[in-house]
């Protein structure tokens, strides 16, 4: 047996434009995303996308992981 199952809402349809606009193999996210995770990987802004009905919605692009402190030390 297999579940069926659907996902609704805002943050399904932010996520499908984040993917639909992206470039091939890029990581594009959200503003939450980008605040949650920019202290510890490295993003550029993505051009903002319109959205019928909604604010726009601000992208950025994933580039790679910041260097820690620790990381520094270490090596």
């Amino acid at each position: 047996r297999k579940f069926t199952f659907d996902v609704w809402g805002e943050t399904v349809n932010s996520a499908s434009h984040a993917l639909y606009n992206a470039a091939p193999n890029a990581i594009q996210v959200t503003q939450s995303t980008y605040n949650l995770l920019r202290d510890k990987y490295i993003f550029e802004p993505a051009p903002t996308q319109e959205v019928e009905g909604r604010p726009p919605l601000k992208l950025f692009t994933l580039l790679g992981r910041k260097k820690s402190d620790v990381e520094h030390t270490i090596r």
